[in-house]
């Protein structure tokens, strides 16, 4: 039976922020919390009403389960801390990281974790706002792709965040940032009101550069939209035959997406350089890489990034044939030199290295997304890349958080999540999901600054 906590649950910790969390309740902070968090919280209390009347100072034992079972002074800290740790900064900093812990796996840990919201207490950290923004506008797909976790079968408003939140983060954080995506899990093309996002940035006089990554199945007059509006426009590109194609992407129409993309080569003949395609090499698609660089070769595209599948529990076959994928990354290269195309190959392939001159750095090999780059989920959830990795760093908006949005996302970025997220990332054992990363800078000169 799933716990109905009413909002006015909430009032002590909305009112008296500065209470210490060891004399609240779990159920005090249900309402402020996003639906992820949410759901973590009544799993663990086995969505028990009795359980969520418990006051956190006395849950010893569940805290020891919620911390992956530490050792007797690890977790006599944590009680500790809970006295002197005010509600508000539990909801926004410890309730989020006790999800995070969940996905890394080691109670050892949360030692840094404390070690970093206790830095920030004594000298609050300052790192500069991200110059890459990423807004992930809806969690909607019409497409079930194997490499995507994304299942909602078209526009779902519920998936989609509100035009006016959109509104916030670009007049708040549009001033610092260079770029600005707007994409996600999900196809951003399905927004029926999508003129209007658009016309957001123009709005809040955004100067930076707009990109949106595509299953380039939308519209004709959406993707003239988006030219019209200067963004740099980047398809997901995965086979060059129907079977493959189609194959992979489930619910996809590779007669009506080729046209699409001939159309928009044909429009910015003049600007290569704004119409970009990604192309996941997976198992059963190495034979399209070749002719998927003919085409963009034929076609004048800008710039075609191969990344290799990441799959979970890893992905043998790419050793096993890791001699073969350099081989054809090597001659794919060699037909695009001296051409208006350019083709970035990953510097590894699983756990081989390709070492090769057209080889670029990924964030496998080093990454300094942390410091540069910010999701915002369709909820107000952040996180920390591009690459949807779920690590939190806290709910910068919520419908029961009346605060200020700039302040909020101030306190989240360089708030202890994000903290220990910089301090482990590129430590020899990373976050799990960061393991092997296969990003690729997407333009050189954010390569040189980096």
């Amino acid at each position: 039976m799933r716990v109905k906590a009413p909002i006015t649950d909430a009032a002590r910790i909305l009112e008296h922020g500065d209470t210490p969390a060891a004399y609240t309740e779990w159920r005090e902070y249900l309402p402020l919390l996003g639906q992820r968090d949410t759901d973590y919280i009544l799993q663990e209390l086995t969505f028990s009403g009795f359980a969520a009347s418990e006051p956190l100072g006395c849950a010893r034992r569940r805290f020891s389960r919620m911390l992956l079972d530490p050792n007797d002074a690890q977790l006599d800290r944590w009680m500790q801390s809970l006295a002197r740790t005010p509600a508000e900064d539990f909801r926004d900093f410890h309730i989020p990281w006790l999800r995070n812990l969940k996905q890394i796996g080691n109670p050892e840990h949360t030692a840094s974790f404390l070690d970093c919201y206790e830095a920030g207490l004594a000298r609050p950290s300052s790192v500069r706002p991200p110059e890459s923004l990423i807004v992930e506008l809806t969690r909607s797909c019409n497409y079930a792709c194997g490499m995507c976790s994304s299942r909602t079968n078209g526009f779902r408003q519920e998936f989609t965040m509100p035009l006016d939140e959109f509104g916030e983060y670009i007049r708040v954080l549009g001033p610092t940032a260079r770029t600005l995506r707007i994409n996600g899990y999900g196809e951003t093309t399905v927004i029926p009101n999508l003129p209007n996002y658009v016309a957001c940035l123009d709005h809040f006089k955004y100067a930076g550069q707009r990109e949106i990554i595509t299953n380039l199945s939308g519209p004709e007059d959406c993707y003239e939209m988006l030219s019209r509006s200067g963004f740099f426009i980047f398809g997901s590109w995965d086979g060059h035959t129907a079977e493959i194609f189609e194959s992979l992407r489930a619910g996809a129409d590779f007669g009506a997406v080729n046209q699409n993309l001939r159309k928009l080569a044909s429009a910015l003949r003049s600007e290569p350089y704004k119409l970009n395609l990604i192309f996941t090499v997976q198992r059963t698609n190495l034979q399209s890489i070749l002719p998927v660089s003919r085409m963009a070769l034929e076609l004048e595209i800008g710039l075609v990034l191969f990344n290799m599948v990441n799959e979970e529990g890893g992905s043998r076959w790419m050793e096993e044939r890791a001699d073969e994928i350099r081989g054809i990354f090597t001659e794919a290269a060699k037909l695009a030199e001296g051409t208006r195309t350019s083709l970035r190959f990953p510097d590894h392939i699983g756990n081989a290295k390709y070492d090769d001159r057209r080889a670029s750095r990924t964030s496998g090999t080093r990454c300094d997304r942390p410091w540069r780059e910010a999701l915002i989920n369709f909820d107000g959830e952040m996180t920390c890349c591009n690459m949807f990795n779920p690590f939190s760093y806290g709910m910068v908006r919520h419908p029961n958080l009346r605060l200020d949005t700039a302040q909020r996302f101030e306190r989240l970025w360089n708030g202890p999540n994000a903290s220990f997220f910089r301090k482990s990332i590129n430590l020899s054992r990373p976050h799990p999901y960061c393991q092997g990363c296969y990003f690729l800078y997407p333009h050189e000169a954010e390569v040189a600054r980096s």
